[in-house]
């Protein structure tokens, strides 16, 4: 019949179509690459419990974590090993030309972000001797091959912490394309200069690694503290800036107020977002440029931004609008999407800044923005099919 012969050719055409996808996927040996193509908005609090098993070494033991190298390690109830809990990792670091440490795999997602914390100590004769600690939070492909790392680590140059307990800085990342596995590691290295002292060894507890969805923490600016915004980083002159304005929303509470009334005013707001090369960011917003700032000489610009591990600008695109080329609206009004298609090797992070300047005195007006959203895409480059 003829809705069987229909039925046949759709089946005939999604084999073929399958058949090439699988070539592709050998080809290429990136099946992530061209099986998804998906969309993942950011939402406030988005973030998973810990992805760690025994992250505090509550088991007496370095369960679920895999010891590596040759270095004497233990998991110890002493108590100057312990940050909280009963147990803690101490390293003997008394002992010479040791290199090795412990690690510990959870599944991870392309795009995803990622952020490890720990309770590390370091003690001074440690780094003095010519010895490192390095924690690290890399990402491995389906082969186990690295991809990317973030870490911190302690050394002669980089200090440690005075012999006394402290919460490292976070380690935050994105996961990058073709991401299986996230990896959280400690890794310590001696030299043969070691101080054979009580006090030369570091320690290690409270692991604690979490997932998150990509986007902007607090896009309406609708969390604060005593007037400064959850997530936000005000530069320049501070003063210009206030975030608890109710005449500066579109929806909710409070929006961004930019005061430009007074001449030779110089700031903005930025917030960044861990990111990774090879996808696609979108900045969605609403603005308002009162008709009195418009009249002057002031500019106001916002902008999405690509930037590497050390802040250096590596692609952007921005909306900039200074006197006579303002908006014919004066109220607020939904700004065209800022997009940054497949972000330069490199990237680390994406930024949202908000930028004003003003250059004439007298004026009154104001910029306001609310509303906000930062969202992030995958698009294979160049697979196209075409099905007859």
């Amino acid at each position: 019949c003829h809705a069987c012969e229909t039925r046949a050719k759709k089946g005939r055409v999604a084999a073929s179509v399958g058949s090439l996808i699988e070539r592709k996927v050998k080809d290429m040996k990136q099946a992530v690459w061209i099986l998804i193509a998906w969309l993942c908005i950011g939402v406030s609090g988005s973030v998973s419990a810990t992805l760690l098993t025994n992250g505090g070494f509550e088991s007496g033991s370095f369960s679920d974590w895999t010891e590596f190298g040759e270095v004497p390690q233990e998991v110890s109830s002493l108590g100057f090993v312990v940050d909280e809990g009963t147990y803690g990792v101490w390293m003997k670091a008394w002992n010479a030309n040791k290199d090795g440490g412990i690690y510990q795999d959870a599944s991870a997602s392309e795009g995803s972000i990622y952020a490890l914390d720990a309770a590390i100590k370091v003690p001074t004769n440690f780094v003095n001797s010519g010895s490192v600690l390095e924690v690290s939070l890399l990402f491995l492909n389906g082969s186990d091959a690295e991809l990317s790392r973030v870490s911190n680590r302690w050394d002669s140059v980089n200090g440690s912490t005075d012999g006394a307990y402290e919460s490292m800085a976070t380690l935050q990342a994105m996961a990058p394309l073709g991401t299986v596995t996230v990896r959280t590691k400690l890794h310590w290295i001696t030299d043969d200069l070691i101080e054979a002292t009580s006090d030369s060894s570091p320690m290690a507890d409270s692991f604690v690694l979490t997932e998150s969805t990509f986007g902007l923490l607090n896009g309406g600016f609708e969390e604060d503290t005593g007037g400064t915004p959850v997530g936000w980083t005000a530069f320049g002159d501070e003063n210009m800036i206030s975030f608890t304005a109710p005449f500066a929303r579109t929806e909710g509470t409070n929006g961004l107020w930019m005061q430009g009334w007074v001449e030779d005013r110089d700031g903005g707001v930025y917030q960044d977002v861990a990111a990774a090369s090879g996808f696609n960011y979108a900045l969605n917003g609403n603005m308002k440029v009162e008709a009195s700032f418009q009249s002057t000489s002031g500019t106001v610009s916002v902008a999405v931004q690509c930037l590497d591990a050390s802040d250096a600008v590596l692609d952007q695109q921005l909306h900039s609008w200074s006197f006579g080329a303002y908006p014919p609206t004066v109220d607020f009004f939904t700004i065209e999407p800022l997009e940054i298609n497949w972000a330069p090797a490199a990237t680390t992070k994406v930024r949202t800044r908000f930028y004003l300047v003003s250059q004439s005195a007298g004026a009154e007006g104001s910029a306001m923005a609310d509303d906000l959203s930062l969202t992030m895409e995958f698009v294979p480059r160049g697979m196209v099919f075409f099905v007859r």
